[in-house]
């Protein structure tokens, strides 16, 4: 927990970029780890990917989170409420599109994908392609790179501390950022694959508000203007 304690001594602000060019070799999801204070002193550390923390703050917090549970490593009870809850979000996604379009069965695969806890994070080669956020970061919160997985594999290695903190919808994002990273063509920035995860995982009144923004975001595969989601 060395890492996760100096943050939680520093609490630094991280600029509102995430990098620029791809690595190539791999692809992988970042995160945002974020100090809480009490009694104007660090006290503990909370853990989201990037698509959600960007996604809640430019659209609210349509989703309803749990409290972060401590020390919850990634036990088969929390990969099974990460892939019921894809399985469900998919299903609606596919009444939009055609169920054999190459989105939803890239989509569905995410649920094939196998989450490793890696001890020592320095294996966990950063992918910076992420592009400029369109949100700025809060202060005493910072990027990270939580998981990398290989483009040959359907085992993503995420980073242990990390891990262990994150949410089941943080965790299904995880999988479905990774799943989709072969369907989009972009190469210096994945806000693209991060809009569809937000719109796959969002709330139903989402959905159908901005379902003829998602649906020309998928057959593009460009992103789109943020502002565009209401």
């Amino acid at each position: 927990m060395k890492k996760i304690s100096l943050l939680l001594i520093t609490a630094l602000s991280c600029s509102a970029f995430a990098g620029g060019e791809g690595s190539g070799a791999d692809d992988g999801g970042q995160g945002v780890v974020c100090a809480v204070f009490t009694n104007r002193q660090p006290d503990h550390f909370t853990v989201e990917t990037l698509d959600l923390y960007e996604a809640r703050s430019l659209y609210g917090p349509f989703w309803a989170f749990p409290k972060p549970q401590w020390d919850y490593d990634i036990a088969p009870g929390k990969r099974k409420l990460a892939y019921r809850l894809l399985d469900r979000k998919i299903e609606f996604v596919s009444s939009l599109l055609k169920q054999s379009h190459t989105f939803v069965r890239m989509a569905e695969n995410a649920s094939n994908l196998r989450p490793v806890e890696i001890e020592f994070p320095g294996e966990l080669l950063p992918t910076q392609d992420s592009g400029r956020l369109n949100t700025k970061l809060r202060s005493g919160c910072e990027i990270v790179q939580l998981a990398v997985r290989s483009r040959t594999s359907n085992i993503i290695r995420l980073d242990m501390d990390y891990a262990r903190v994150l949410l089941p919808i943080d965790l299904a994002a995880i999988f479905l950022h990774e799943a989709l990273h072969e369907y989009f063509d972009e190469k210096k920035s994945n806000l693209v694959v991060r809009q569809a995860v937000m719109y796959v995982l969002a709330s139903r009144e989402f959905q159908m508000r901005n379902r003829d923004v998602f649906v020309e975001l998928v057959e593009t595969k460009r992103a789109v203007d943020p502002r565009r989601f209401r």
